[in-house]
């Protein structure tokens, strides 16, 4: 009868250690998958943000009559769907487009901008860290492009560095990253307040 009883708990202990084994290596495998995921989301983010800060170099890198040609093309052919527009007699439509230049260089700025928040929010957040750091690193990184972009266009002929450029630039940034963090966390609510600092920890 003792036999018996030690006979079952030796194979009750058998059947538990086996049962502890498969888990730990399919945590392990588990473990592996995650890893690869996350080293492939860090090459694809890390390969957009080289791209994305080429063409804000590229951009940057036109001189003053070209980059206000190419604006110039854009609110045209935006406008041109405007049956209002149409209707303008040439210089007041030449006009309205000079008007609209300004504007639309300064939203285009934020536009290029909020895409690298997205970008760059979305390879930091393949790091193990706090969303605090996620976020204050994502904003630091793009600030220092910013300036870094509007030192650039200093040395290019009929361009110039602007402080407000590096913030609006800058606000793109926080939007963009502000986009994906809520996408992220589900825009979450904490006593019927919005949980973004308190879930950032």
């Amino acid at each position: 009868m003792r036999k018996n009883k030690q006979i079952q708990i030796e194979n009750k202990e058998q059947t538990i250690l086996e049962s502890n084994k498969q888990t730990i290596i399919k945590i392990k495998k588990d473990t592996i998958i995650e890893n690869k995921k996350e080293l492939i989301k860090k090459i694809f983010f890390g390969i957009l943000i080289i791209i994305w800060m080429a063409v804000v170099f590229n951009f940057s890198s036109q001189q003053s009559k070209k980059s206000s040609n190419t604006s110039q093309k854009v609110i045209k052919t935006s406008l041109s769907q405007v049956k209002s527009f149409k209707k303008m007699e040439e210089p007041k439509q030449n006009q309205l487009i000079e008007d609209l230049q300004h504007p639309t260089r300064k939203l285009a700025h934020f536009s290029i901008y909020t895409i690298g928040g997205i970008i760059i929010f979305n390879f930091i957040n393949t790091f193990n860290m706090c969303n605090k750091k996620k976020i204050l690193i994502t904003i630091l990184i793009g600030f220092l492009y910013a300036t870094t972009d509007e030192i650039h266009q200093l040395f290019i002929d009929g361009r110039s560095g602007q402080i407000t450029d590096v913030l609006i630039d800058t606000a793109g940034i926080c939007f963009g990253c502000s986009i994906v963090y809520f996408i992220i966390t589900g825009g979450k609510r904490k006593n019927g307040r919005q949980r973004f600092w308190n879930s950032a920890i």
